[in-house]
């Protein structure tokens, strides 16, 4: 399993992160060769004041066979002896933000196969466009269970864009776990 970590949390930001995700994607393809498939993942988290549908939208048409959406927890519970807990969030609150972002994703990718069934769409359509846009999208409670998932998926590469915080998260947790 490959991780691509990217703090991109501004528009300039991921559109960078998009450029640089797909370079690296490319050259790893390149070097496993034509006979592996590899399955591209999508994790995202927005939270606070960030436009959720201008990030994504940059993302939409990437190669993404499935997204996967997550508050900025480690573990479904807090500890009050992290420094990265932020006790004034309510998880349903965070939950319900998840969730918003996924439907603003499927939004995008609907639009996207409207648009490939008037012949304007990018004739090189991603996997995600392929059905229905939310039988490729799951919302994860904390980022240790997205991790568990994608060890269970075995998956050969994906790219996250979340915020620093999280990837702290991912390498704390990657530091117990062998990937």
């Amino acid at each position: 399993m490959t991780l691509y970590l990217d703090g991109a949390h501004t528009e300039e930001s991921v559109h960078y992160c998009v450029r640089w995700w797909r370079e690296a994607a490319a050259s790893e393809q390149r070097a496993l060769g034509p006979s592996v498939q590899v399955h591209r993942v999508l994790l995202f988290n927005c939270m606070g004041d960030r436009r959720p549908e201008v990030l994504l939208s940059y993302l939409a048409e990437e190669p993404f066979h499935v997204a996967l959406f997550t508050p900025n927890r480690l573990t479904v519970s807090k500890s009050p002896y992290s420094d990265q807990s932020d006790f004034t969030v309510e998880k349903c609150t965070e939950m319900a933000r998840c969730k918003s972002n996924m439907r603003i994703w499927c939004h995008l990718l609907s639009s996207l196969q409207e648009e490939e069934m008037l012949g304007v769409g990018s004739p090189t359509s991603p996997p995600s466009l392929k059905g229905n846009p939310e039988d490729s999208c799951i919302v994860f409670p904390c980022v240790s269970d997205v991790m568990a998932w994608l060890q269970e998926q075995q998956m050969a590469a994906q790219q996250m864009t979340p915020p620093c915080h999280i990837q702290s998260k991912v390498w704390d947790l990657g530091k117990s776990m062998i990937l």
